[in-house]
């Protein structure tokens, strides 16, 4: 919290948007079957807790002050929601309140994790903007349907139909000396009598009009009361208000030294000079000069600041948008990186496993990414021939040559060492929006320009490497210009999603799909994948297909599991398991059984997912639209087929040495055996069948702290019940398993 004047807990905290689902705290294997992997780039909150600082972007993060030192939270290791942090705050006693978008919100007490929803709670909405704390110790909380008091049994709720509120959009919330409190609200149903700002003392509201034009604004960011009893107001594009008695002074960039007419938050420090975060750097302002620090005249890493946070000793602490945590204080500053991997975006538009395990990752604006077993290797617009950050798909040719499609810069061709840029101003290609790719048997590059309001000519385009040939409407049997996905079946045949149905081309014959002479059911076709037995996996905007070339089997939340109608992506692992990303969570099919996942459920950090690949070893990597990147396997991920992979939980170092059911168990040659090892040691694993002789020994090495999964292979074994044994020093433990051919 904003440790700035002495009535500490009055001091609310409120913000910018984001999405999350909350539940009670899970205990999660040594092994994880879940691991998220964030990225620094956004903070959106900051709370001040003494010796640590919170942090909350994508996951949520406390930085030890005087070491450094961080830990990680995540939807995977933690009680946390969902990955996708809104708002912190602390309350009186010390407690940690997180505000999420879409989950509700959770109070966490360094060991409890407590979540409020909709379905357990009077919170009346799970988009959780603000928190402010009174007199009482009550917890008032800012959300998109109302403003929520809790004293810790009952809840109260304001809403427009039973109050003066001018709207349910709750956006920030201060509480002045006198126990009022203060609402900014988004106005979402504009009414020509009532503003964003309203005041409330327990018995009276007090609704400031919009015919006044002085103050006249509908979206309310930020409050603050500053040493003399003045309210400062920040809006959304109508810049600074100060309300000293009933008089109202307005700062804009026109008349002040304001950066930017759009402020996130406002902070007053002791000195009584006030800190407001804008659209375009950091200003402060003394009541009669102003300084502005932006990326040009500072170390600020962006110059678009969601939050401000002032400790007690003076640091000041500011959350951007693109550039992680900055600390300020006496011209020094100190940038922090708050994510727990090098993941260089949260938006995740395309995954790709290539022949040998490398996975990359396309981002919405963080540039490409490579990570293998050596770690993370970044491709952006400062350090490669990446001509811009934001990267639509990859693919991988024959010769492991990287085929890169930008989202307005054309396609970029990268063999290793040389970078070579195709665009409409040097080549055939129909735009510079390339939405996918795809590389056929014969070298040939096919690629997708889908529509919008980037794009001049859609279209689909060949390049053999040397000449281009454009299809469209006008010249081929496409039934849209508009292409969304791509996909080769076992045939070499192109099948083509677009806005206006399906359309297959093998070379020479178009074959077109729509509802209007098929089954398909909806017209826009985000995705498409082949099994192994050649099936047409379709994701429509009105539900999943499969087609074998003469039947149409359709899948939709009338009759079946799966989760949502509009199918964003698809995937198909190596036991013809089908993966299914809607914006309602992610959904797995066996052919017979349905099981979905969401944040409510499971360590998925968002429920939007925009990508999905599987590796080999059956890992389903999971792209979020801002959460973040996430793989599962169940049992337990396996990473670049590693003899001993060690995972980095976040949070968890090992505190107990400690050996794991081997999943899946009972099997079929193949198992992994997982283990937690809470300090570096000796380990031996070894195998014994029922009369106590040794089968196989299968790790003997000195290891690292950490959890571990190890890969069994028992085909050289007969069937039967075998005993796997872990030695470490003189601790020794062992289990069963169950081997069946």
């Amino acid at each position: 919290m904003k440790r700035v004047i002495s009535r500490i807990f009055l001091r609310t905290a409120c913000f910018l948007i984001i999405s999350v689902i909350l539940r009670p705290a899970i205990a999660y294997p040594a092994n994880p079957e879940w691991i998220n992997f964030t990225s620094k780039e956004i903070i959106r909150s900051i709370c001040d807790a003494g010796e640590d600082v919170w942090i909350g972007g994508t996951g949520l993060t406390k930085l030890h002050k005087a070491t450094g030192d961080m830990e990680v939270y995540t939807r995977a290791n933690s009680g946390l929601p969902h990955n996708r942090v809104f708002k912190l705050a602390q309350d009186p006693d010390g407690n940690l309140w997180i505000g999420t978008y879409e989950g509700g919100a959770a109070k966490f007490d360094g060991d409890t994790w407590t979540v409020y929803n909709t379905e357990n709670s009077g919170l009346p909405n799970d988009v959780v903007y603000c928190f402010a704390f009174d007199q009482q110790k009550n917890v008032l909380i800012g959300t998109k349907k109302g403003l929520a008091k809790f004293d810790g049994k009952n809840w109260t709720v304001y809403n427009r139909d039973n109050s003066p509120l001018p709207d349910n959009y709750i956006r920030t919330l201060y509480i002045d000396s006198s126990g009022s409190v203060w609402i900014g609200t988004k106005i979402s149903d504009p009414n020509p009598e009532i503003s964003g700002l309203v005041k409330f003392d327990g018995t009276n509201w007090t609704v400031y009009d919009k015919n006044e034009p002085e103050y006249y604004v509908d979206h309310v960011c930020a409050l603050a009361i500053d040493l003399d009893g003045s309210l400062w107001k920040g809006t959304f594009g109508r810049g600074l208000a100060r309300l000293t008695g009933e008089t109202w002074t307005t700062y804009t960039e026109f008349n002040s030294g304001l950066p930017n007419n759009t402020i996130y938050d406002i902070s007053i420090d002791t000195q009584g000079n006030k800190w407001i975060a804008t659209a375009a750097g950091l200003a402060c302002f003394d009541g009669t000069e102003w300084i502005v620090y932006d990326i040009n005249n500072s170390q600020l890493p962006d110059s678009i600041i969601f939050d401000i946070e002032i400790d007690e000793s003076g640091g000041m602490w500011l959350g951007t948008c693109f550039g992680g945590l900055a600390k300020f204080r006496d011209n020094d500053w100190t940038i922090y990186d708050t994510g727990n991997s090098e993941l260089p975006g949260n938006g995740i538009n395309s995954i790709k496993v290539a022949n040998n395990e490398d996975l990359w990752i396309s981002t919405g604006g963080g540039g490409l990414a490579r990570y293998n077993s050596t770690g993370w290797l970044i491709y952006n617009d400062k350090n490669s021939g990446l001509p811009h950050n934001g990267i639509a798909d990859v693919a991988i040719d024959k010769n492991e040559n990287l085929w890169i499609g930008t989202e307005i810069c054309g396609l970029v061709h990268f063999d290793g060492t040389t970078w070579t840029e195709y665009n409409r101003d040097n080549s055939d290609i129909p735009d510079n929006w390339v939405g996918s790719i795809v590389i056929d048997s014969q070298d040939n590059k096919w690629i997708g320009v889908p529509y919008n309001s980037y794009v001049f000519y859609s279209g689909l385009a060949k390049f053999d490497g040397t000449t281009w040939t454009v299809y469209n409407t006008t010249n081929s049997g496409l039934p849209d210009n508009d292409i969304r996905a791509l996909a080769l079946d076992n045939n070499d045949h192109l099948w083509i999603g677009t806005g206006n149905g399906l359309a297959q081309f093998d070379g020479e014959n178009w074959t077109t799909y729509t509802p209007e002479n098929s089954i398909l059911p909806g017209y826009y076709i985000q995705a498409i994948a082949i099994d192994r037995c050649g099936g047409k996996w379709i994701g429509t905007s009105n539900g999943l297909v499969n087609f074998n070339g003469d039947n149409w089997i359709i899948y939709r939340t009338d009759n079946s599991g799966i989760p949502f109608n509009f199918v964003y992506a698809l995937a198909i692992d190596s036991q013809d398991n089908k993966w299914i990303g809607t914006y309602h969570g992610l959904a797995k099919f066996d052919n017979k059984n349905w099981t979905v996942f969401n944040t409510s459920n499971s360590g998925l950090p968002h429920n939007y997912i925009d990508a999905l690949a599987a590796d080999s070893n059956d890992n389903i990597w999971i792209g979020t639209d801002g959460g973040g990147l996430a793989v599962y396997r169940e049992g337990g991920v396996i990473l670049f087929g590693d003899t001993a992979v060690r995972y980095k939980t976040d949070i968890s170092t090992p505190r107990d040495f400690f050996l794991f059911q081997n999943y899946p168990n009972p099997f079929n040659a193949h198992t992994s055996i997982p283990f937690a090892l809470p300090r570096a040691a000796h380990v031996t694993l070894t195998v014994y069948d029922v009369l106590g002789r040794c089968v196989d020994t299968i790790l003997h090495k000195t290891l690292a702290t950490g959890n571990y999964r190890i890969p069994f292979d028992a085909s050289h074994l007969s069937s039967g019940v075998y005993i796997y044994r872990l030695t470490v020093g003189n601790e020794v433990e062992s289990r069963k398993f169950i081997l069946e051919k």
